[in-house]
């Protein structure tokens, strides 16, 4: 991916610049950027990226080019779930499944892959919803009320099919409502 990523860079014309840590941006007239490094190098430059991920140096230039910072929270992440017949079923996949999620007044809907943990659920469903209600779920102390639609779309033999696959191919699990 980095190399795709480099390569339309440079077909763009963008110029990659390596172990340049940014010290300061300064705006000058015509929206042009005056951008000094710790090396004591500088360069000109009209289009600027900030890509600085949480370091604490992102933030501070980001203010003082006089953008509006929200707090970071913690995002993507797994829901802890203390129900026995789910973490009991740790390592155990399922496609297809639909979720919401209530915090507060807020509502969020995904739909797709859970994968069961020892601790609760996650999966690609669950890690973009979090993404989504992060700041929501910040604010309410990481609590709401989770939906889980098991079986979306299938029929009830096709229900009665599964279960009695896995019945067979782990004998020693149980299943609950």
């Amino acid at each position: 991916i980095i190399n795709c990523l480099e390569h339309s860079a440079k077909v763009a014309g963008v110029e990659i610049l390596r172990n340049s840590l940014v010290k300061t941006i300064e705006i000058l007239p015509d929206k042009i950027y005056l951008v000094r490094c710790k090396n004591g190098s500088s360069f000109l430059t009209k289009r600027l990226l900030l890509a600085t991920g949480g370091h604490p140096t992102g933030f501070k230039i980001s203010a003082q080019l006089g953008h509006k910072l929200l707090k970071p929270v913690p995002s993507l992440f797994s829901f802890s779930i203390n129900v026995p017949s789910i973490t009991g079923s740790s390592g155990l996949a399922l496609d297809d499944v639909s979720l919401s999620l209530k915090v507060g007044s807020e509502s969020f809907e995904g739909f797709g892959r859970v994968l069961f943990t020892h601790w609760g659920l996650s999966g690609p469903v669950v890690l973009k919803m979090t993404a989504f209600a992060a700041r929501v779920l910040n604010e309410n102390q990481y609590q709401g009320r989770l939906k889980v639609k098991w079986v979306h779309k299938y029929e009830d033999e096709f229900i009665y099919e599964k279960l009695n696959q896995m019945r067979h191919l782990k004998p020693k699990k149980t299943i609950g409502s």
